[in-house]
């Protein structure tokens, strides 16, 4: 579709997240058991805020990117994409004693998003006052609903956690009132603002500081005053005493046919420098955007190609990104 996405509307869109799934977590001290496997720090988990993670493993290669939730009455609640549920679940198997911790994936909550810039207007007139939308995994709850900040549509908003049996009551009054995004727009929402997926950009093929870095995102998913997770060596000596020889940036070509993931990328002279984990169409139409793993050393502005066609490297997000989205609200 070379056509531009649909446009904010009324300055707000929403999204049911059917990417994430429920990871439950209970037992002797669950607690000690996730500082052990994820790269943020579970300390800093409060009832105002979620901390967003990796799993590792040893050899420090991305298993599964999670957010956690606040424990409530024991329970740890953790969100991770749907298509990384059966690797966690081989890797908990593997790593989490059963005498300290269970583990299971269940549906009994639902996450829906809301973003745009009159995302909080909207929420506050549902029923929940939202702490501000740049303050990224803050929450706020109001009771069985609870509401994080988000960046995971590409755009500012907030992802709402709520019982599945309350789901089809706030989804029809989001239909109401605003614009759903489909799974095709969604997609281009995130590769313009630089937002990693697992199997894409996540996958056991890259090191977390490729992708986290370049969007400066690392100090939201790596504690470095933690104690010991699996994986964290590799982490630290790349942080340390050392660096990564890729990087995740954006490439916009002059086509309209996006290269599937995997494309490889060159420069004019023919050598390859990269490749592809995503690519689509851009929001405003008539050319592409694509995500794609490319050698540290080049600088935004490069010109490369894929396949014939001419492209340039961009920063994330990609600095037309932010203009489209105040055009379009």
């Amino acid at each position: 579709m070379n056509a531009p996405a649909p446009t904010l509307g009324v300055g707000v869109v929403w999204a049911e997240r059917r990417d994430r799934v429920w990871l439950r977590v209970t037992g002797r001290d669950p607690a000690r058991v996730l500082q052990g496997l994820l790269t943020n720090d579970v300390r800093q988990v409060n009832r105002v805020r979620a901390v967003c993670a990796l799993v590792l493993t040893p050899k420090g290669r991305p298993v599964a990117d999670v957010r956690l939730w606040p424990p409530r009455d024991g329970l740890w609640s953790i969100d991770v994409h749907t298509a990384a549920r059966q690797a966690l679940s081989d890797h908990l198997g593997r790593y989490v004693p059963p005498r300290l911790a269970q583990w299971r994936i269940d549906d009994d909550e639902r996450l829906l998003a809301v973003a745009g810039p009159n995302a909080a207007t909207l929420l506050r007139a549902m029923g929940v006052d939202p702490p501000p939308v740049e303050e990224l995994d803050a929450i706020a709850e109001s009771g069985d609903v609870a509401v994080v900040a988000s960046d995971a549509l590409g755009l500012p908003g907030y992802d709402v956690r709520l019982p599945a049996v309350r789901a089809r009551e706030w989804v029809d009054r989001l239909r109401q009132v605003t614009a759903e995004l489909d799974a095709e727009t969604i997609e281009r929402f995130q590769i313009a603002g630089g937002i990693p997926r697992y199997g894409a950009e996540w996958t056991e093929r890259v090191l977390p500081a490729e992708v986290l870095e370049p969007t400066r995102a690392t100090d939201r998913w790596i504690s470095f005053q933690k104690g010991c997770y699996t994986g964290q060596e590799v982490v630290v000596r790349v942080a340390h005493r050392g660096h990564v020889n890729r990087w995740l940036r954006g490439l916009r070509a002059a086509t309209t046919d996006a290269p599937a993931p995997g494309a490889e990328v060159h420069t004019e002279s023919g050598k390859v420098v990269g490749w592809i984990t995503r690519a689509a169409i851009a929001p405003w139409g008539g050319e592409v955007l694509a995500l794609a793993m490319v050698r540290r050393e080049l600088e935004p502005g490069t010109k490369l190609r894929i396949g014939e066609a001419e492209a340039t490297l961009e920063p994330l997000p990609f600095p037309a990104w932010a203009s489209w989205r105040r055009t379009a609200s």
